[in-house]
């Protein structure tokens, strides 16, 4: 048996168990499945909120920092599957428990603060978010991406300050300035005042500046919190939620798409190469993120998807 086949038949595993667990929960936790909010009612509650300058923080608790947060609660140690992806994947470093502590104890906090939370079958996601003190609104995951309704969420930016957390920073300024070849639907990314600020890249293997996660979460705050803007767009790993949280605090708005943030610029990756809906957004204006933008160590950070 070829290695693709047997690659394709663990996915496939992986995916009947991921749909038993969500059955699992959906069972032990109906309120966490109960009253979700509908594609277009997600993306409407979005461009209200943003369009009437209300304060908004929206996004998705990534699959890493989910099973941080489930073995800092709930295990009360950490798996070694989780020691080596936090760093690996989510940049948190070193990947030691006290500092995972630490990383848990601030992702937990933003949890608590979102408005609308993305959902999918992650486990353990629907049990965290039942232990809230305020269970948020919620919609499926895909639904926070602006990309496939008629009148997306992101036309609420048009004319507003926005500010965009990324580590891609030296590709978004090259794709902000042809935005109006991305896009059929020139709605999807209309003309704003962006502001870039580089996020860390603190994966395994790259090139560090600070001493932990926690620094480097300091660090770009301080970067962050006295610029002039209206709106955060995150996509930074484990910093998102932390910071949007901050921002959400001052009273301004932070939405954390994740890894799909770089699609809003035309930037696209391996991972999107299979998804048939993100596959038929690429036109030729589109890019792979820069050279600039590739850490060391990129191809390890699952498989290199976001190159």
């Amino acid at each position: 048996m070829s290695t693709t086949t047997l690659l394709a038949k663990a996915k496939k595993a992986k995916a009947r168990l991921l749909l038993a667990l969500t059955e699992a929960d959906r069972w032990r936790y109906p309120r966490y499945f109960q009253g979700r909010l509908r594609p277009e009612e997600a993306n409407l509650y979005l461009y209200q909120s943003l369009r009437n300058r209300v304060p908004v923080f929206a996004g998705k608790l990534g699959s890493v920092e989910t099973r941080v947060l489930v073995d800092h609660h709930f295990q009360h140690r950490y798996r070694p599957r989780t020691l080596r992806e936090a760093e690996q994947n989510a940049g948190i470093f070193p990947a030691t428990p006290a500092q995972l502590n630490r990383a848990a104890e601030e992702l937990w906090q933003a949890l608590g603060s979102l408005d609308l939370l993305g959902c999918w079958p992650v486990q353990g996601q629907a049990r965290l978010a039942m232990g809230l003190a305020r269970l948020p609104k919620r919609c499926e995951m895909p639904d926070l991406e602006p990309f496939f309704y008629p009148h997306p969420w992101t036309y609420a930016l048009r004319g507003q300050r926005v500010c965009v957390i990324h580590p891609f920073t030296a590709s978004i300024h090259l794709q902000w300035a042809k935005r109006s070849q991305l896009f059929d639907n020139p709605a999807i990314l209309p003309p704003f005042d962006l502001t870039l600020v580089q996020s860390p890249m603190t994966t395994t293997g790259a090139q560090v500046d600070w001493g932990d996660w926690s620094e480097a979460l300091e660090a770009t705050w301080a970067e962050v919190q006295n610029l002039s803007f209206d709106v955060a767009l995150l996509g930074c790993g484990a910093y998102g939620l932390p910071l949007g949280r901050r921002i959400r605090d001052q009273g301004r708005s932070a939405i954390h798409l994740g890894g799909s943030l770089q699609l809003l610029f035309g930037i696209f990756g391996r991972r999107w190469e299979t998804f048939d809906r993100q596959r038929d957004l690429i036109n030729g204006a589109w890019i792979r993120p820069l050279d600039a933008d590739r850490p060391k160590g990129y191809q390890a950070i699952e498989d290199g998807c976001y190159w």
